[in-house]
């Protein structure tokens, strides 16, 4: 698996025999940040052209009552 430098140098400061486990735990958040991703896709595309103005991405802070 490629990682980013960053995270490279972080799993290499662990030692050895939890690389496996930790490899695990990425492999893990990875597949759900792409299902995540997807869905969210797959919402997007499902917006009729005419109606993408409508729409607006906002942080749940900023929603009303929230």
């Amino acid at each position: 698996m490629a990682y980013p430098k960053e995270i490279k140098m972080m799993i290499d400061k662990i030692p050895k025999e939890h690389h496996k486990d930790i490899n695990k735990i990425i492999h893990h958040y990875y597949s759900l940040g792409v299902t995540t991703t997807q869905a969210l896709v797959k919402d997007i595309a499902n917006i009729p052209i005419d109606k993408i103005t409508e729409y607006v991405v906002c942080h749940e802070d900023e929603i009303a009552g929230g």
